[in-house]
């Protein structure tokens, strides 16, 4: 329990007021599932958003039109919409730029919800548009894949103050349609560079989660500690909003099927790291760390920090549902239940 408590030393203690909570809208294909036929490409590069709007004019003609200008915080931007004309067409031989119709599409503007969603002005006109989602699937397959989580410890006092983050991995290999709700499963690998889930793994870190439809939030329960009885585990309990390529949300700590009390909660922020085809198959644009066959069961985090009690205060859960929107104890007799299906 002890022998990590050293590097320990470098972990932060300072939330007394919550920082605003943040998210990057996704560059990608954008739709109004309502409308469809028109679709919009947003790229985000830095601060500045440049949208491509495919559309058709009055005669039903197939039309496109360009917006780029900054973004204003992470959430909004503005900009005039440039018509082009006199182009080449498809299997011609370049024939030059085409002419540029300044500000003929007028102008747009766009207010983002989360990571995947927004509102798309144009005219008068108030576009809602979210992420196109094409290959992930339903809100519980989209899940599928491997996930790079950065957990934000940076609560109150100064002990650790010089190094407040730690990091965990998550796989997501299947989907069991038994419960109610569905469930993905997985495990925290226990080597980083390995394609896939190991028994091992499975044994001491094993992983289920489920979309709540009534808060529109993916839950994410991983066994941190292996007890010898479900009563001593320790679990970290994800609540997030999710995209399809990154995710939002806080942390918190189970004992047993319980939440610890008095609560603490702890921001994180997740990114898609490797794709379903590749925890489920081994085969992707990565390589499978060659000691990955004798991978061992790594210890959690709590065991490594040596206690509970080092962990720092976090948010409370009114401080997240003010912050994220969560209702934490909304949550619970779901999360008690999906805790109970693992051990």
């Amino acid at each position: 329990m002890s022998y990590c408590k050293s590097a320990l030393a470098v972990l932060a203690l300072s939330l007394a007021v919550p920082a605003a909570n943040a998210f990057t809208p996704e560059s990608g294909l954008w739709w109004n599932p309502a409308e469809d036929g028109r679709g919009y490409t947003i790229e985000i590069q830095n601060n500045v958003l440049a949208m491509l709007v495919y559309a058709y004019d009055t005669n039903g003609t197939s039309a496109f039109f360009i917006g780029a200008g900054p973004m204003v915080g992470n959430s909004s931007w503005s900009a005039p919409l440039d018509g082009y004309t006199s182009g080449q067409c498809l299997t011609c031989n370049y024939q030059g730029r085409p002419i540029t119709l300044t500000g003929a599409g007028g102008n747009a503007s766009i207010v983002f919800d989360t990571e995947t969603r927004g509102r798309l002005t144009i005219g008068s006109r108030v576009i809602p548009i979210e992420r196109f989602n094409f290959a992930h699937g339903n809100q519980t397959e989209m899940m599928l894949g491997e996930w790079q989580v950065v957990l934000d410890l940076s609560s109150r006092g100064a002990e650790f103050q010089a190094y407040p983050y730690f990091g965990d991995i998550l796989k997501i290999d299947t989907v069991d349609t038994a419960p109610n709700p569905d469930q993905f499963q997985g495990c925290r690998p226990s080597e980083s560079l390995a394609a896939r889930c190991t028994t091992a793994a499975y044994a001491a870190h094993d992983l289920a989660g489920f979309f709540d439809t009534t808060q529109n939030k993916h839950v994410i329960v991983v066994t941190d500690g292996a007890g010898s009885t479900q009563a001593n585990s320790v679990f970290f309990t994800y609540t997030v909003t999710a995209g399809l390529s990154q995710f939002d949300g806080v942390m918190q700590l189970f004992i047993g099927n319980s939440p610890e009390s008095p609560a603490r909660f702890y921001p994180v922020r997740g990114f898609r790291s490797a794709s379903r085809n590749f925890v489920q198959t081994g085969v992707g644009p990565s390589s499978a760390d060659p000691k990955a066959a004798a991978a061992h069961a790594a210890p959690g985090l709590i065991e490594a920090m040596g206690g509970l009690d080092r962990l720092p205060p976090g948010l409370t859960a009114e401080q997240v549902k003010a912050q994220y929107g969560i209702d934490t104890e909304a949550l619970q007799p779901k999360v008690r239940e999906l805790i109970e299906s693992m051990r």
